[in-house]
């Protein structure tokens, strides 16, 4: 049974209730929508879409 499930935009997410490291992504990724960031995360990235 596949799940119908609708990605949120990024300019219709409320920053206020995230961390720090989410309100930041979330600026870089408003400015790059078509990008994929590499996110430090302690010693390691992680990559967002």
């Amino acid at each position: 049974m596949a799940a119908n499930i609708v990605p949120q935009k990024v300019e219709d997410v409320d920053t206020q209730a995230l961390s720090p490291m989410m309100q930041q992504y979330l600026e870089i990724k408003r400015q790059h929508p078509n990008e994929i960031l590499f996110y430090r995360v302690g010693d390691f990235y992680e990559m967002f879409f």
